[in-house]
């Protein structure tokens, strides 16, 4: 049997006080433990406990999938400039009847993006083991 899996757990959770702006909802305390045993306390409103809880899970979801949805656009800005920055190379290859130009720009496009993501690796982790 393999070890147990970290997670995080709702160790308490209790009541504070009724909502002043919206009556029918109640102020709830949730303290939780971290993976790393680590405890955060987070304020958290619903109708009931269950609804306090499952709001929580919602907007710790949701603060997920923005961190990762709204990365920097690096890349898709590369890549648009890359798109553009062909279009002066495929002119002149046409025009001259040669593909030297084109394939010119793509290696100095690939080199362009290899050279930034070793880049950005290595200001992210230092080591480029990814």
């Amino acid at each position: 049997m393999k070890g147990k899996v970290k997670r995080r757990k709702a160790i308490k959770c209790e009541l504070v006080r009724a909502s002043n702006s919206n009556p029918g909802y109640f102020k709830y305390i949730i303290k939780i433990q971290e993976t790393n045993g680590d405890i955060t306390e987070h304020p958290v409103y619903g109708v009931d406990m269950q609804d306090a809880i499952s709001r929580l899970i919602w907007n710790e979801r949701t603060e997920m999938v923005n961190k990762v949805t709204n990365k920097p656009t690096v890349f898709n800005t590369m890549t648009i400039l890359g798109a553009l920055l062909m279009f002066i190379p495929a002119y002149y290859s046409v025009h001259n009847d040669t593909p030297y130009p084109i394939l010119g720009a793509l290696v100095v496009i690939f080199s362009a993006f290899g050279g930034a993501m070793l880049f950005k690796r290595y200001l992210d982790k230092g080591n480029f083991n990814k």
